[in-house]
């Protein structure tokens, strides 16, 4: 294991654990700092609804990661094991992105979507209304 993996795998546990405690906040409508957008923010008001939608599936998929970065070092080098171990997790995160990715454009599934959001477009939706 190279330091830069550690240092890599334990920010990522960081960020983990900080938006697992923050996720109880988010759920609830009681995160009142995250309403509007951030100053880094660049992809406008529409996207910020979309992230904050997105964030606890978010917060799951960094967890995915997180496990599958923790047990790497221990997955067997060789071909057949490797794939038992990797194949699960890899499904894992294509489902925890897709899952993302529906959430912020369309706001589908609901009940991954935080109860005082789930009345909001998605942000493809709320994009292609205001062109027409």
């Amino acid at each position: 294991m190279t330091p830069g993996f550690v240092v890599f795998a334990l920010v990522l546990l960081g960020a983990s654990i900080l938006g697992t405690m923050v996720l109880p906040r988010i759920w609830h409508d009681a995160a009142r700092d995250l309403e509007c957008p951030q100053s880094w923010w660049v992809f406008g008001e529409e996207g910020w609804r979309g992230f904050r939608r997105a964030m606890p599936v978010a917060i799951l998929s960094s967890w995915i990661i997180s496990i599958g970065v923790a047990i790497l070092p221990f997955v067997p080098r060789r071909p057949p094991e490797s794939f038992i171990w990797a194949v699960p997790i890899l499904v894992a995160g294509v489902i925890a992105f897709g899952l993302i990715c529906t959430v912020w454009f369309w706001n589908w599934p609901k009940f991954v979507v935080p109860p005082h959001l789930r009345h909001e477009r998605g942000t493809l939706s709320g994009v292609f209304s205001r062109r027409r």
